[in-house]
């Protein structure tokens, strides 16, 4: 089968989301887009997986995210966590 990149997990610090992507061997990835809690469309590089939030501990969290090539194409399937922020 075809490797296609996506973002295989969303973890959760006391002050940061941090995402893991599987690259595709033509490291077509670019960025990855996500909302938290159902907010606004945010983006990161890919070389910056880790973006900080700032919900307070034991807050309710939600996060969708999706790979993104240059041309802003959606790769591969949206991935949806939820949980609760760490202390």
């Amino acid at each position: 089968g075809k490797n296609i990149p996506k973002v295989t997990g969303i973890s959760f610090t006391s002050s940061n989301i941090v995402f893991t992507v599987q690259q595709d061997s033509g490291n077509s990835i670019t960025d990855i887009k996500y909302t938290i809690n159902g907010g606004s469309v945010e983006e990161t590089a890919v070389g910056t997986l880790s973006v900080a939030h700032s919900l307070s501990t034991s807050a309710a969290i939600s996060v969708v995210a999706w790979a993104v090539d240059t041309s802003d194409n959606q790769l591969g399937v949206k991935k949806t966590v939820s949980g609760t922020v760490p202390s």
